[in-house]
């Protein structure tokens, strides 16, 4: 019982989160997987779709549609692969390293509210709490890709 308990809170978690998110991105004109895409970017520098892809944990799908978005609204470039011209590279633009910072400050809004609920004492601990659970499930699923032997 304890366990469906925490997985019930950790949805409900998730969604509010995801709808806050959203709420949040509305005045920017970004969607979350904009915002997704422009932090990824501006943390990592350069990349293909697919590594954008697998960085922000959106569907390849979603992540395509928010590129088009992006470099139509100029806050990215495309680079083609000199050696591989089927391949290319994506980058931000002076507009879009300014409107990644912008993101960073709204999602760092979004923190202080998430953890405004929780007394001084409770946030280290929570956040802790978190970032184990995501490090075991996340060792727990690439555990399950790797082929067996």
């Amino acid at each position: 019982m304890q366990n469906q308990k925490a997985l019930k809170a950790f949805i409900q978690l998730r969604r509010a989160l995801g709808q806050a998110n959203a709420q949040a991105l509305l005045p920017l004109g970004l969607g979350p997987a904009q915002a997704a895409v422009l932090r990824a970017l501006e943390s990592n520098g350069p990349q293909s779709a697919v590594a954008l892809a697998r960085a922000t944990a959106h569907d390849p799908a979603a992540v395509n549609r928010a590129l088009t978005g992006l470099l139509r609204k100029k806050m990215l470039r495309r680079e083609q692969d000199r050696q591989d011209k089927r391949r290319s590279s994506l980058s931000l633009t002076a507009a879009g390293r300014a409107l990644a910072r912008r993101v960073a400050r709204v999602h760092a809004e979004l923190s202080d509210a998430m953890l405004a609920g929780l007394g001084r004492a409770e946030r280290e601990p929570f956040i802790r709490a978190l970032e184990k659970t995501g490090a075991f499930l996340h060792a727990r699923n690439a555990q399950r890709l790797l082929p067996e032997d």
